[in-house]
């Protein structure tokens, strides 16, 4: 399976589950569960919405690894090594 699909498969399967917890929560009149667990699936789904208007071309670039280099430091000589 592809990369991709393995994730869309996955993400259907946490939103079954979510929904059966939804239910329960419902079922069982936990008021700030159903709340929460609403809140959680229309962020889950504008999350979706939003990688599916993405275009289709777009990469990631590949920066590379910064490096840097180390600071110049200079050498001054202790008090006893002063003459």
């Amino acid at each position: 399976m592809a990369p991709e699909l393995h994730h869309r498969a996955m993400e259907r399967s946490d939103a079954a589950r979510n929904r059966v917890r939804l239910l329960d929560a419902e079922r069982e009149g936990w008021l700030g569960e159903v709340e929460g667990l609403q809140v959680s699936l229309a962020g889950a789904k504008e999350k979706l919405a939003q990688l599916d208007r993405r275009p289709a071309g777009r990469r990631i670039a590949d920066l590379g690894i910064p490096t840097t280099t180390a600071p110049a430091v200079s050498h001054q000589p202790r008090p006893e090594e002063r003459t």
